[in-house]
């Protein structure tokens, strides 16, 4: 395994340590409030040695490290306490979002903007799940995946939509206790379909996927006069083996999670067997434009993401939540989608895609990645002694390699090679979660200075003449370096 492939599997589970380190803090601050309403200790010495002694038995070989790392955790938590019980009042509990990996969820940030309740996340095991929603530390939930069918037996009342589609996104507490389940998926994908244009009467749709997604959409398609809905699933009389068969499809609608981060580039179907298709959406809002939506554009199909889908549906549970309705919700929804996209800066070698996308993210607050950088890491060795060493094809192996890992992440400024996107690949992979700025600067001013294939200014000419139609044709923007780059990357922040 390469450094570059432990590196990745390294900060995943950071981003994973990260969501629940901060979870845990929440509730340690609830456990502080239960404890001064009962004039209970913070410190409690019992608890912290069965935790330890539990903690022990499940990290085996790496007990004395992961002690070390609690016996922090343990003790800012006893000082979180103690804050909260000296200095803060009592807090209205928190909303939040109830799942098992939520490292990946966007739902603290819109729900921040949706409205001006506290919202934290709660990643719970499954085995837990009935002894977190009997603590009922929250003032009301949203439910992800895999739980919106596992919550069905703990509410008291179901609205008419989640009765339907036997499962729960939302949970609110009712005036004597009990839980409350909704479900507004089904809001939010009516929604989508509203907004996107795409028309669903007398249509002929095709749904991939068999669980509680798929029936939140059949409900949909039901209700908007869908003429005939068809449910491709692994077993059945409608499989991904004979889904070739139906040639009539008017509409598809893919409810898998084939094809989302960390998997991207894999499509479900192949919309070559559909030839009277009108309408393509996939509920996946990570990547933004998946392999699905990508050959659907390409073949000039209306489509939509899963993007607005989730944000239509969080404005819906705020409603319930708070009693008032969002009235920026459209704003939200492109807040949300500029700060989850990277930035890509295409160009020629030498026009300053660094400078310029150092000083942007800077700006911006957002992590900086070159590309080059990344394979002189991999390598050892510096570019030029990468084609000297190894020849071209070597190199550019390895870019493709780093392009197909950086451009999964979300809302970073990345700097390419100049002669990344004369690969299809590379072309793929770039386009499908960010928005890519062409930084255009003329030829007799770009620096050449460890270029291997910028030497000399025939050389530059020619791979103008092959690159820089690549450029324009693949990037949202351009943007002229003025040889400052402070000053175009505050242009760049404005236009983008």
């Amino acid at each position: 395994m390469e450094l570059l492939d432990i590196r990745k599997k390294i900060d995943a589970l950071d981003n994973e340590l990260v969501a629940m380190l901060c979870a845990r803090m929440d509730l340690s601050d609830l456990v502080a409030h239960i404890k001064q309403t009962q004039k209970l200790p913070v410190y409690a010495p019992l608890r912290e040695a069965a935790l330890k002694d539990r903690l022990r038995s499940l990290a085996g070989s790496h007990g004395e490290e992961v002690l070390a790392v609690y016996e922090t955790i343990l003790e800012k938590s006893r000082a979180r306490q103690i804050t909260v019980q000296k200095d803060i009042p009592i807090p209205e509990k928190p909303f939040g979002l109830l799942g098992e990996h939520l490292s990946h969820s966007y739902s603290v940030k819109i729900h921040a903007l949706l409205g001006s309740y506290p919202y934290v996340l709660f990643p719970t095991k499954k085995d837990n799940v009935q002894d977190f929603l009997e603590s009922r530390i929250f003032s009301g939930l949203n439910v992800t995946i895999p739980y919106k069918e596992t919550v069905l037996p703990y509410c008291a009342a179901l609205s008419e939509k989640a009765r339907r589609i036997a499962a729960v996104n939302t949970i609110t507490i009712q005036p004597d206790g009990s839980l409350h389940g909704d479900n507004t998926d089904y809001d939010g994908f009516a929604q989508l379909l509203t907004e996107s244009g795409i028309s669903v009467k007398n249509k002929v749709a095709l749904i991939l996927g068999s669980g509680g997604s798929s029936r939140t959409v059949s409900c949909v398609l039901e209700d908007r006069g869908a003429k005939e809905i068809r449910v491709i699933s692994r077993r059945g009389k409608n499989t991904y083996e004979t889904i070739h068969t139906h040639k009539d499809t008017q509409l598809i609608v893919n409810t898998t999670p084939v094809g989302m981060f960390p998997h991207n580039g894999i499509s479900p179907v192949d919309l070559t067997h559909f030839p009277n298709l009108e309408g393509v959406v996939d509920l996946i809002y990570n990547p933004h434009y998946t392999a699905l939506l990508r050959q659907a554009k390409e073949w000039g199909i209306p489509h939509a993401g899963g993007l607005p889908m989730l944000v239509y549906q969080a404005a819906h549970s705020s409603f319930s939540f708070s009693g008032i309705e969002p009235s920026n919700v459209e704003e939200v929804l492109r807040t949300v989608e500029k700060d989850s996209l990277n930035v890509i800066l295409c160009g020629m070698p030498g026009c300053g895609k660094t400078s310029v996308g150092k000083a942007y993210a800077r700006l911006t607050n957002r992590p900086f990645i070159d590309t080059d950088a990344c394979i002189e890491d991999i390598c050892g060795i510096k570019i030029p002694h990468i084609f000297e060493k190894y020849g071209e094809d070597y190199f550019r192996a390895r870019e493709q390699e780093v392009i197909a890992l950086v451009s999964r992440m979300s809302g970073a400024v990345i700097s390419l090679g100049g002669g990344s996107v004369l690969s299809k690949q590379n072309q793929i992979n770039i386009s499908q979660n960010s928005r890519v700025v062409y930084l255009a600067s003329p030829l007799e001013k770009l620096s050449s200075g460890g270029r291997p294939l910028s030497k000399n200014k025939e050389a530059i000419t020619e791979l103008a003449k092959d690159r820089i139609p690549i450029y324009e044709r693949m990037s949202d923007l351009t943007i002229h370096f003025n040889a400052n780059p402070e000053t175009t990357a505050v242009q760049l922040a404005e236009m983008i």
